[in-house]
């Protein structure tokens, strides 16, 4: 190339490069007031800087600086904000605190620990900018494009129907971050706001992917999370999801629908009016040290659903592993008849079937894991809610424990399984039924490896005082371990 034409393109290059780094930009907030001029500069709205930060390639970041004494901030909408369309977006409500100081000086959540690994579940500190909805509006920050990231508000009043709330992304584009943000209640307290100001939801990805829900607390509206359209590879994890609905007998805590490869991991999720935790029509889910507690509860006038995970029929690939599964008022787990390939695994099952609703006192004796067959209550189960090991339904017969004796320091178990069963032993909660919930893993056993017990035999009747079914020829087992702690 000669050395004339080389040094215009590097020109020309250098241009298209310094052009496009200039255009990396920070657009910062200044007023409550929900104004749009067309101009964000000294004097500019959150609409307004949304419109300069679509108007140009980024990375951008809409900041704050709105003059408060104490409190937060409080951005009334009166209209819909601009649709996010430009890629590589932050809002950062956290640019607050850095410009005008911790005027909100709250740290909001439960905190603690969830799962069985007790994974720390972060709080969240008080935002100093709230955003309401002032006009019925069905969104409150809608993304259409790519790595857009909201961060450290909290919303409120958004949507009223399914697909609508707080933050939805929308199909067709990848990355988005959602964390440390207050989703259903005012930035000052963790509460009920009213049915005026409840969100629909608080996250929808409708057909979005990769993106990730994190680190937040979201409460009181219809749903917490909804991933749904054909959405995949989203992890939505350390969030606190409390009270979705109080006002009717449809609220989940999570829902998947139409979705595949999402991770939920280390939440605390309790209160919803129906499932804490459901599946529909979507495969490939792993569910892994979350704490489900006090979900199923119904509204103040009803139960229509009331498991604390549900699994329905078209369900399939769903792995839930660690989980804290307590207190629920339906079953712990119910996996409707249909759903395929549920590994459920070393979870602590106590106390569901066992609280009350909101709309009444009476419990429902339900189970930890309720496997439905075909002509089961999908919602509530069946009573008696179980099965014994007879061979007239399509469910896998359970292992049968004959003894379990500890002697010189050693745990030894026997009973009868299916040929090469994976039997998972745990302590017990006790139950109504007398079979108990299990609650503190302790092992994992196969038959017929490390079996002292290589032969068959039928059993039938009462074992250890209960009815458990009958089986002919059926294997044994005989386990000898250390004693674990806690026996």
């Amino acid at each position: 190339m000669p050395i004339g034409l080389r040094s215009l393109v590097l020109a020309i290059l250098l241009c298209v490069f310094t052009a496009s780094v200039a255009d990396a930009a920070t657009f910062t907030v200044t007023k409550t007031a929900d104004t749009n001029d067309g101009t964000c500069d000294a004097d500019c709205s959150l609409h307004e800087a949304i419109v300069a930060a679509n108007a140009s390639v980024g990375p951008h970041t809409v900041a704050f600086n709105i003059p408060i004494g104490a409190g937060a901030a409080v951005i009334t909408l009166g209209q819909a904000l601009p649709i996010i369309t430009r890629n590589d977006v932050t809002i950062d409500g956290g640019t607050q605190t850095t410009n005008n100081g911790n005027t909100n000086p709250v740290i909001l959540g439960t905190g603690g620990n969830v799962g069985v690994d007790a994974l720390p579940l972060p709080t969240v500190a008080g935002p100093e900018i709230e955003i309401r909805d002032g006009a019925g509006l069905a969104h409150g920050i809608r993304i259409q494009a790519n790595n857009v990231t909201v961060r450290g508000v909290a919303m409120l009043g958004f949507g009223a129907a399914d697909n609508e709330g707080a933050i939805r992304i929308d199909s067709g584009f990848t990355g988005a971050l959602v964390e440390d943000n207050v989703l259903g209640s005012t930035a000052t307290s963790f509460s009920d706001p009213g049915a005026a100001l409840r969100n629909y939801s608080g996250v929808t990805s409708d057909g979005a992917d990769n993106g990730t829900i994190q680190n937040n607390l979201m409460g009181f509206g219809h749903r917490g999370v909804f991933v749904v359209g054909g959405s995949s590879i989203w992890t939505v994890e350390g969030n606190e999801i409390v009270d979705h609905d109080v006002a009717s007998t449809d609220g989940d805590g999570i829902a998947l629908s139409d979705s595949s490869s999402i991770t939920v991991r280390g939440n605390l999720i309790t209160g919803s009016s129906s499932q804490g935790f459901v599946v529909t029509n979507s495969t490939l889910t792993n569910f892994v040290n979350n704490t489900v507690t006090g979900n199923g509860v119904g509204s103040t006038t009803a139960v229509a659903q009331s498991a604390g995970i549900t699994m329905r029929s078209t369900a399939s690939s769903t792995t839930i592993d660690r989980n804290i599964v307590h207190d629920n008022y339906g079953a712990g787990i119910q996996v409707n008849d249909g759903a395929t390939g549920t590994v459920i695994t070393q979870n602590s099952f106590a106390g569901n079937g066992t609280v009350a609703a909101r709309s009444t006192i009476a419990v429902t004796d339900q189970i930890g894991i309720d496997l439905n067959i075909s002509g089961d209550n999908n919602n509530l189960g069946t009573p008696d809610y179980f099965s014994v090991n007879d061979q007239a339904d399509t469910l896998q017969d359970f292992p049968i424990l004959e003894t379990a004796t500890i002697s010189g320091g050693n745990l030894t178990l026997t009973g009868w399984s299916k040929l090469g069963a994976t039997i998972e032993v745990f302590i017990a909660a006790p139950d109504p039924h007398g079979f108990g919930e299990g609650e503190t893993y302790i092992g994992t056993f196969v038959e017929g490896v490390l079996d002292t017990d290589p032969g068959t035999s039928d059993y039938s009747g009462l074992i250890n005082g209960l009815d458990q079914g009958a089986d002919v020829n059926a294997s044994r087992f005989s386990f000898t371990v250390p004693t674990p702690a806690g026996v």
